[in-house]
């Protein structure tokens, strides 16, 4: 037996002495192959029933017996998390004699994992308790267990994660989650690839009615085909509303902390950017109505909106938006809604309302820029699309893309027809499990001395301040720790950063272990 042999057997052997009795019971290890058969088989009753408890004379190839102990070592991570504990966990998808054991303190491992167990979701909450789905549903694209599968992303061209090639910092920061996408989606692209031919592609049939469907469903909100624009993708969608809307020289107006592009699309309009900081009271970021009557010009002509609200992850009520809706009307505002993360509210008590949709007045001076790429993990597959019901300001948006942006290519259109149509079981379960990727974030980050972090409505990203700790870098100090975060300067506040908990929550909780260390040395040090 090789090296190589003798440690797979190692991690087997570790994995069945440490799995739960139930699956020793039941035989599951007892009638995994581990010798195939001169014919290719699983030995004489393998060719009748594909499975053996009999070796046969032939060994196992190499390559299926590695895959076999990979899956062994996950079901063992999953199980060991579900009744143990988080460090547990952790070491049984270690594989034997592989990377090294950080050993993750308890203060973040032991403490957020029992928050996790009384989240509500795992309560048996009826407003937010875990969706099971009936068994077509789950062959139709839901699933409940997917999320924790390994998938290696490096060397595959991410953004994400190649950013720290070749070194040991878990990338947490660029909104895309690690999951794979539903697998709807992906059967749809396999068939649309299968075919051959990738000419220039209009809408397929059927996407209008499944995005009509899918916004009144979920919004409550009853669109005209008219009223939509197909885009290429939502930052070019900012920048096209900036062009759109008064001239050059007027200002646009929009709430700070906030993605980046809504500050960068203005000055590349030739417009003048002013901005009102979200005041944060009782523990949740609220507008400053005072501040924003202060700071609106009489040449503002544009409000660029952020609901739910990237970083700080705030779904604003009906009456916030009410409000802001007559702030825009008396101000003779456009509205500029970015609203692609409305499919990822995890405060079951909200939901999310579209500033357009509150009457129709309101309607006819808003663009409201949605996407499936957040909600269903396709963002590399460039389609949105933009909702005007008032066709002059539908027609000057159309005029500001003549000769610039492209056309939806039919990959995207494919995968936002499977996504609006089919894969609806597969976000609530991602819902679920964002949900306590969140509490294990909320309660991990607050045990931290100099950090806070607000309650997450939606989203998949957590908004911590750090001023209190790293006033000038808090992003550098935990790249340094080993945990790559968005800067918060990035989104026009200093002292802050983002993390991004759309990942395996084993890969949180190693995230989460070497901030608590970091911060525990910081203030030692100090």
């Amino acid at each position: 037996m090789t090296d190589r042999d003798q440690g797979i057997e190692r991690d087997y052997r570790g994995v069945t002495r440490n799995t739960p009795n139930i699956f020793r019971r039941q035989g599951f290890f007892a009638i995994m192959p581990t010798r195939m058969s001169n014919e290719g088989g699983f030995g004489a009753r393998g060719r009748d029933r594909g499975l053996s408890r009999r070796p046969s004379a032939r060994p196992m190839p190499v390559a299926v017996r590695e895959a076999l102990a990979h899956r062994c070592r996950w079901v063992a991570c999953m199980m060991t998390f579900v009744t143990g504990s988080a460090r547990q966990a952790a070491r049984a998808w270690q594989p034997a004699g592989r990377g090294r054991d950080r050993g993750l303190p308890e203060e973040v491992l032991t403490a957020p994992v029992e928050i996790v167990r009384r989240a509500p979701a795992l309560r048996g909450d009826t407003k937010c308790a875990p969706w099971r789905g009936t068994d077509e549903q789950r062959r139709q694209g839901g699933s409940v267990e997917n999320f924790d599968v390994p998938i290696e992303r490096r060397n595959t061209g991410s953004v994400k994660w190649d950013r720290y090639r070749d070194r040991d910092i878990l990338p947490l920061w660029v909104a895309d989650m690690d999951f794979a996408s539903p697998d709807v989606i992906v059967r749809a692209l396999q068939e649309r690839v299968a075919h051959g031919v990738f000419g220039y592609g209009n809408a397929p049939k059927g996407l209008l009615e499944a995005i009509l469907a899918y916004v009144h469903t979920h919004n409550g909100w009853t669109l005209r085909p008219d009223w939509i624009v197909w885009l290429p993708g939502l930052v070019s969608a900012l920048n096209l509303a900036c062009r759109a809307t008064g001239a050059e020289g007027d200002d646009v107006l929009t709430l700070t902390p906030v993605y980046p592009p809504f500050l960068s699309a203005p000055r590349l309009a030739s417009r003048q950017l002013i901005t009102v900081p979200l005041a944060c009271r009782a523990d949740r970021y609220v507008i400053d109505w005072e501040a924003l009557e202060e700071t609106v010009t009489p040449t503002t002509r544009l409000f660029l909106l952020c609901n739910p609200h990237n970083p700080v992850g705030r779904v604003y009520t009906g009456e916030e938006l009410e409000r802001l809706g007559r702030f825009c009307e008396r101000h003779d505002l456009i509205i500029c809604a970015d609203e692609i993360h409305a499919g990822l509210v995890l405060d079951a008590s909200l939901r999310h309302r579209s500033i357009a949709s509150l009457h129709p007045d309101l309607a006819q001076r808003t663009i409201t820029l949605m996407a499936p790429s957040k909600t269903f993990n396709v963002p590399g597959l460039g389609f949105s699309f933009a909702v005007i019901p008032d066709p002059t300001l539908r027609e000057r948006f159309r005029a500001a893309m003549k000769g610039i942006v492209p056309d939806v290519n039919v990959l995207g259109f494919a995968a936002a027809l499977a996504a609006y149509r089919d894969a609806e079981p597969w976000r609530l379960a991602l819902i679920d499990y964002l949900r306590d990727n969140a509490a294990l974030v909320l309660g991990a980050v607050r045990a931290m001395p100099g950090l806070n972090v607000t309650p997450i409505e939606a989203t998949y990203l957590a908004w911590i301040d750090a001023r209190a700790l790293a006033p000038q870098n808090p992003q550098r100090f935990f790249e340094g720790a080993g945990v790559g975060l968005s800067d918060g300067a990035d989104f026009g506040a200093q002292g802050f950063v983002r993390l991004n908990f759309g990942c395996r929550r084993a890969v949180l909780a190693e995230a989460l272990g070497r901030m608590q260390r970091a911060v525990a040395h910081r203030q030692g040090a100090g």
